[in-house]
């Protein structure tokens, strides 16, 4: 067997056991996120931005989810592209940065809501076939 195969079932499997993933027992590798944990990191995202600073991003959507993207991260925290890439696309798939609400100071986005509800009905499926263990309902 292919040694980057290998590394990646072995590393698809521990993801299961880890409760991050459910890896269907076929030869097609079917793998599909546990959408009650991306359920708990939607809600966990940092989605309040600084009114001055909204006001320069504001007209540039790319700009506006690149520092949504960084809020997600500690000053101190050793951080890559790929991380950095990885916020910006949660932000960009699933916060509805074009209605935020000015709160004082403050812009607060909040998840989209077809978005949310399209990953709490696949949550539940999840949970009726048994795929993981109900930790959010």
């Amino acid at each position: 067997m292919d040694k980057n195969l290998k590394d990646t079932i072995s590393a698809a499997k521990n993801l299961q056991k880890e409760g991050l993933i459910y890896l269907n027992d076929s030869i097609d590798l079917e793998v599909e996120p546990n959408y009650q944990i991306l359920a708990m990191i939607i809600h966990n995202l940092n989605d309040m931005i600084d009114r001055e600073k909204y006001e320069l991003v504001k007209n540039d959507e790319k700009k506006l989810i690149h520092e949504l993207a960084l809020l997600n991260f500690n000053e101190n925290d050793l951080i890559c592209d790929d991380d950095v890439e990885i916020m910006e696309n949660m932000t960009r798939e699933y916060i509805d940065i074009l209605d935020p609400i000015l709160y004082e100071d403050v812009c607060v986005f909040f998840p989209k809501a077809g978005k949310l509800a399209e990953i709490y009905g696949k949550a539940s499926t999840q949970i009726e076939e048994g795929k993981f263990k109900n930790i959010i309902f």
